[in-house]
């Protein structure tokens, strides 16, 4: 499970997904998520059979802006305590 992340800006990865699998199996769950910026869109498969459950992701989140969303409990150093 991928959850409570902030994903944004994902120009010039391999294909500009922001989550991609290959050679894989079993299932992923993103879960809580905002996500921003991500022109080759959320999810990419790659040669795998992958099933991709998406839960209450906060899709082309607004304001784009990371310390925002850091205090409201999403990503790396997150405040365990979130604004509401």
């Amino acid at each position: 499970m991928i959850g409570h992340c902030i994903i944004r800006n994902m120009h010039g990865s391999t294909g500009n997904a922001a989550i991609q699998y290959v050679h894989a199996s079993g299932s992923l769950t993103v879960q809580n998520c905002v996500v921003w910026d991500c022109p080759g869109g959320w999810t990419k498969d790659g040669s795998s059979k992958v099933v991709t459950k998406m839960v209450n992701n906060k899709l082309g989140a607004t304001p784009q802006d990371e310390s925002y969303w850091v205090k409201h409990g999403y990503g790396y150093g997150a405040n365990k305590n979130p604004v509401l």
